[in-house]
């Protein structure tokens, strides 16, 4: 999604991307369910965890080239912003959200997701890694691959029976740790991670977690109640294909231009503020709303 400069990637590269993305999905999950993630500061928590081992364990090459900076736009914004959008439109139509407001939710998402990777896709390359602009036809090549794994998903999901619950087994969080764990200590070895980045983030996403953990509640509802009903359907698909597919042609399509004009400029900007802001406001918001239960509870 954020094109991480994928046409310079060789087999292996894929390979442990593949691996690395699989079990990052299913830790997401795991700690969705344990926390009883279900609301919308459940959600920034999530995908904020998701960007940060995303820069760390994934895509550390370019998420922590230039440590603090890019940690923050990148790691903590670009990745963070695009795991939330992507996680939005996951939880809301595996819930079953097949009416008119639903749908007409996903296309909108996906037409701005869309406009952003088309432009972010063309121009970014030259911008920041001294490359020629993405051509479309390169474009064209890895959305039609990414539209067509995630048909196949969406096949597999509707043949199998549902699941009981999105938490991990012992194989699978043997799995999915030896992933996780195999990829830090590999990227530490090839020089691609610093002390200071693997420091920030692993405490960043621990306080993450201890939040989630301290906005957790017993009982109601959760996002993750519809997954239990295998709601996916080929509907919302094709509208979501759509949606990206309309919205990436006319990001392509964005001249570039100066100052405000310049639509990389302008999701620069997105992503720093949203790295900036995310956690500090979370923090802020639901530690006022456990001090205001406190003294509610105490009768002040």
């Amino acid at each position: 999604m954020l094109w991480t400069n994928p046409p310079s990637r060789g087999i292996l590269d894929w390979l442990l991307l593949a691996l690395g993305y699989l079990a990052l999905s299913t830790l997401l999950l795991e700690i969705a369910h344990r926390y009883r993630i279900r609301d919308a500061f459940g959600l920034l928590l999530l995908a904020g965890i998701y960007g940060m081992l995303n820069g760390l364990i994934l895509n550390p090459q370019s998420a922590l080239i230039d440590t603090p900076r890019t940690l923050i736009t990148r790691a903590m914004g670009a990745h963070a912003l695009a795991g939330l959008l992507a996680l939005a439109l996951f939880f809301a139509l595996s819930n079953g959200l097949r009416a008119r407001r639903a749908h007409l939710f996903a296309l909108v998402i996906t037409l701005i997701v869309g406009i952003g990777w088309g432009t972010w896709a063309r121009w970014s390359p030259p911008v920041f890694d001294s490359l020629p602009e993405s051509a479309p036809e390169t474009l064209l090549l890895y959305a039609g691959a990414g539209i067509a794994l995630g048909a196949l998903a969406l096949f597999a999901v509707r043949r199998s029976a549902p699941a009981a619950n999105a938490r991990l087994n012992p194989r699978g969080w043997a799995f999915t740790l030896l992933v996780l764990v195999g990829l830090t200590v590999l990227h530490l070895l090839r020089g691609e991670i610093d002390g200071l980045s693997l420091s920030v983030i692993v405490t960043l996403s621990a306080f993450s977690i201890m939040i989630l953990w301290f906005h957790k509640r017993k009982k109601g509802s959760t996002l993750l109640d519809g997954l239990v009903n295998n709601v996916f359907n080929w509907t919302a698909f094709v509208l979501l294909v759509i949606g990206f597919a309309v919205g990436g042609i006319a990001g392509y399509g964005l001249p570039r231009g100066e100052g405000n004009n310049d639509p990389i400029a302008l999701l620069g900007a997105l992503f720093t503020a949203y790295g900036l802001i995310w956690l500090p406001a979370v923090s802020l918001v639901l530690g006022a709303r456990a001090f205001s239960r406190q003294a509610r509870g105490m009768k002040l």
